[in-house]
């Protein structure tokens, strides 16, 4: 059966779930553990597969001279979407502005914000810093740049150039391909993921109740969403195609890897997804997808900073502070510009991105930012869920510029 279908079928198992056992804290309880335990478990998947497979797919990009071309156009991408959605935020607030509402979190401690800032960016500088690689590799958990460029160095070394160089690189190519049907089969049961995940988030959302009473808020950031995944990036990504590829059939065959990054809220649990649905379904060649997937989950951060950019700006306006054009602009820049530490702690890039744009700006909520963390859940998985989109896009890109993408058929698709 198609992941279209056992995905959809999961989501809607998992609003039928919210609707039998929606007021059962041990529900909530028990789904968000085993969420949670889930997650987790993808990270840990993703860590050895993508120090196999980035390596492996550097090593081949090497080999035929597409290493430059690719790398240019993946942070081009980054770059341009980054840039546009952060401003689309803003355009979208100024074009219908709404207030944030009143959260269950409403009147915490905002310290919280800076706390969580300082602990994973000071983490994260640290495991940069160039003391011991296999440290870095047994340390990496959510941060995973220094795995990229141990496996980028790899990569590099692997290049078949020479007899001796072969058999190496032959030997991890082989490695990379297990490790891609490691990936398979996470894409084809992943729907178990999004089963556990959904009913967790709808179920969450059914307590905190903001979602009922706000529903003008709501509504708002729904419509923008869904404007910016089937507007704003299929019209970027035919574009920069020549409007040669049709940006709605990446859409459609990318509803798995969508749906797990709006449900599970974490971006490299849903790369796992990701990696194989480009492959199988899109017919993105493993090198690129091997490496270009990883490089979106770290640069690739337009999703977030669009998400972030909008929940600000309607703080802002809920504290009875008047926005002009010229102050929400520089606001959605300073929350792009934030994007690209949000690599630093998947699952909770809009605190840091929040915590980072408010910093740069210099604005003082005076604690009513705390009131995002009850709704943190819904936002972080929209936010992924673009995000997702944009490493679809782009890894579809980068095969189309290197004139290595492939039309698969419909009955081989996942």
């Amino acid at each position: 059966m198609k992941t279209w279908i056992t995905y959809l079928t999961a989501i809607f198992m998992g609003i039928a779930t919210c609707l039998a056992f929606g007021d059962s804290s041990l529900a909530l309880s028990l789904f968000s553990n085993v969420s949670r335990f889930l997650i987790d478990l993808g990270v840990f998947l993703f860590i050895p597969i993508a120090i196999i497979t980035f390596a492996s797919g550097v090593a081949a990009l090497k080999k035929d001279s597409l290493g430059l071309k690719s790398g240019l156009t993946m942070v081009m991408w980054s770059v341009v979407t980054t840039v546009v959605l952060a401003v689309l935020g803003a355009l979208f607030f100024m074009a219908s502005p709404v207030n944030f509402p009143v959260s269950s979190s409403a009147g915490s401690d905002a310290s919280v914000f800076a706390t969580f800032f300082s602990a994973t960016t000071t983490r994260a500088l640290g495991q940069l810093y160039p003391t011991n690689p296999i440290w870095s590799l047994a340390t990496t958990s959510y941060y995973i740049v220094p795995l990229l460029i141990i496996s980028w160095i790899l990569g590099i070394s692997l290049k078949p150039s020479a007899d001796v160089i072969r058999p190496a690189y032959t030997v991890m190519n082989s490695f990379s391909e297990v490790m891609y049907r490691i990936v398979r089969t996470i894409a084809v049961y992943g729907h178990i993921f999004v089963y556990i995940s959904s009913t967790t988030l709808f179920i969450t959302l059914y307590q905190e109740k903001t979602i009922f009473v706000s529903q003008a808020f709501f509504g708002h950031i729904f419509l923008a969403v869904l404007a910016v995944l089937l507007v704003a990036l299929p019209l970027l990504f035919a574009i920069l195609t020549g409007f040669r590829r049709n940006p709605y059939w990446v859409l459609y065959r990318s509803f798995a890897s969508l749906s797990t990054g709006l449900f599970t809220g974490n971006i490299l649990t849903t790369a796992l997804v990701s990696e194989g649905i480009e492959r199988q379904n899109l017919g993105v060649q493993k090198r690129i997808a091997s490496t270009a997937t990883p490089i979106y989950a770290v640069i690739g951060r337009g999703g977030t900073a669009f998400v972030t950019t909008y929940i600000l700006l309607t703080l802002i306006s809920a504290v009875g502070v008047e926005l002009g054009t010229a102050s929400a602009l520089t606001i959605a820049l300073a929350a792009a510009l934030a994007s690209l530490l949000s690599a630093v702690s998947a699952g909770y890039e809009i605190v840091l991105v929040l915590y980072g744009a408010l910093q740069l700006t210099g604005i003082n909520m005076y604690g009513a930012e705390a009131t995002v963390i009850a709704l943190l859940p819904l936002f972080t998985g929209l936010a992924v869920l673009l995000d997702t989109a944009i490493a679809a896009f782009g890894s579809v890109l980068v095969a189309f510029y290197a004139k290595t993408d492939v039309k698969i058929p419909y009955r081989d698709t996942l």
